[in-house]
């Protein structure tokens, strides 16, 4: 009977955490389709070659030079370059210089 009494707290408070992870799976589940929208919408508006630098970027989720892009989406470097500062200008990417190294664009998040 005691046992029954002691467990009566830690069961309430598992299932208060259940329910509490099972919203938070519920708002992952939906803020990933909102995002996946909003993905889509950034296509419609941008190129063929620009979704291919994006996606490349996104999927890198790190800092890569405009020769790395041209070469992972197979387009020309020129080309990449006019893309990303369109891009930027867009606010969908940015580019850092360091002092002395190669420019390396990021996506924005």
């Amino acid at each position: 009977m005691t046992a029954q009494i002691v467990l009566r707290a830690p069961v309430a408070k598992r299932r208060e955490i259940t329910s509490e992870l099972n919203h938070h799976n519920l708002s992952t589940v939906r803020l990933s389709r909102a995002l996946e929208h909003v993905d889509g919408t950034i296509r419609v508006f941008t190129g063929e070659p620009a979704q291919r630098l994006l996606s490349a970027l996104w999927v890198a989720r790190k800092p890569l030079t405009v020769d790395q892009l041209a070469a992972q989406v197979g387009i020309a470097p020129k080309q990449a370059g006019a893309v990303l500062r369109y891009l930027a200008d867009c606010g969908l990417v940015r580019c850092e210089r360091a002092r002395g190294q190669t420019a390396t664009w990021h996506a924005v998040y």
